[in-house]
């Protein structure tokens, strides 16, 4: 079982945790939701379907309930029992700050869109619910802003309690930052003020964080996959990031696309509080990280696995990785994660990935131990 190659340090007396139906039990004696050195953890997506021969819960599920199979809470119930399952997934392999995977989401729009007032957003691709046929290839997944936006309901605080409350370590939700959702939708009624529809999606997500970190999220990410520093507009994503981060009792990170680098000095006065970078597609973040010039009073995250290819990095590749960053920053202030576009992986290309990271980030927290500790025997 996926439950018995647990990360030691996950693990209680009993040497593994309990999965029941829909219950993932902590066992006594685990330190529970600690954060330490060279945090490993994950992006926002996760690939929703299990390699033959596990069958897909999701998969099944959607289309006995398109068949009228089954009701709408049998369908909630299907997409629990497989995040559950893909959190014990993801623990397994070691990771120490989880995520949801974003398995209910359709696309990284339209899933936060059409909880919001203000768009008219086409139905879930995932499922065909609004009886649209969900196979059809032409179906293009496009919101469109019909008024002004505004927060109207929950979007992942449900999902959040739901995971957070069976997990033995923290749970960080992910929400498509304003910057790139007034890029993904057809302005409509904020035409030639795309800036205003920026802010008030920013606005909008304000409200979501603050139900997040109320019900105790402590991490939120924010990706922001049209950001990078060419961007002539790039200004606009720090206006909305004031209001994004404006009264959150939670660390912010921000994840962008490509280079970062020419963002630094803002980033720097920005309310992030952890950083997220791509160390593998683009040579000017690791320049800029190693320049140690700037985020020392930041959360560094170094995506160091590749999302998009499907070779899996070694140990030692990951460890070696870690080190030279370790050189620069403060480890305790330094997580690990893959990047790009994960979820689109094989799941058990995307589990050994992870495997094979958390080995390595386990092999640099000793080799920084014995630098402190002269002498320090394995």
């Amino acid at each position: 079982m996926l439950c018995d190659c647990l990360s030691p340090r996950l693990r209680g007396e009993s040497g593994h945790y309990i999965l029941t139906p829909l219950i993932l039990i902590n066992p006594r004696n685990v330190d529970n939701k600690e954060v330490s050195m060279l945090t490993p953890t994950v992006p926002g997506s996760y690939p929703r379907s299990p390699e033959p021969p596990r069958p897909s819960i999701v998969n099944r599920a959607i289309e006995n309930w398109q068949a009228g199979n089954i009701t709408d809470k049998e369908l909630e119930r299907a997409f629990q029992r497989a995040t559950v399952e893909m959190l014990v997934e993801i623990i397994a392999a070691g990771v120490e700050v989880a995520g949801d995977g974003h398995l209910r989401w359709d696309n990284p729009a339209d899933y936060i869109l059409r909880r919001l007032a203000g768009f008219d957003s086409p139905p879930d691709r995932l499922t065909g619910k609004g009886n649209v046929d969900a196979s059809d290839a032409g179906l293009v997944l496009r919101s469109h802003a019909t008024g002004r936006v505004e927060w109207r309901r929950p979007i992942l605080v449900d999902d959040f309690r739901f995971l957070q409350e069976r997990a033995p370590v923290d749970i960080r939700p992910a929400l498509t930052g304003p910057f790139s959702l007034a890029r993904l939708v057809e302005p409509g009624f904020y035409t030639r003020r795309r800036a205003d529809l920026t802010m008030d999606l920013a606005q909008a997500l304000n409200r979501e964080m603050q139900g997040l970190a109320a019900a105790g999220a402590k991490y939120i990410l924010i990706e922001e996959p049209l950001l990078s520093d060419d961007d002539p507009q790039a200004d606009e994503f720090f206006s909305a990031g004031s209001i994004l981060c404006d009264n959150i009792d939670a660390v912010i990170f921000i994840a962008g696309s490509g280079s970062l680098a020419g963002l630094a000095e803002s980033l720097e006065r920005s309310p992030f509080g952890g950083l997220v970078f791509d160390l593998v597609h683009n040579s000017h973040n690791d320049d800029i990280l190693v320049s140690n010039r700037y985020f020392n009073g930041h959360i560094v995250e170094l995506g160091l696995i590749d999302g998009r290819d499907k070779r899996v990095e070694s140990e030692m590749e990951v460890g070696m990785g870690i080190m030279r960053y370790a050189a620069h920053y403060d480890p305790d202030r330094l997580w690990v994660a893959p990047t790009g576009p994960f979820g689109l992986l094989p799941r058990n290309i995307a589990f050994e990935k992870l495997c094979n990271m958390c080995r390595g980030v386990e092999w640099a927290r000793k080799n920084l131990a014995r630098q402190e500790i002269p002498g320090l025997e394995d």
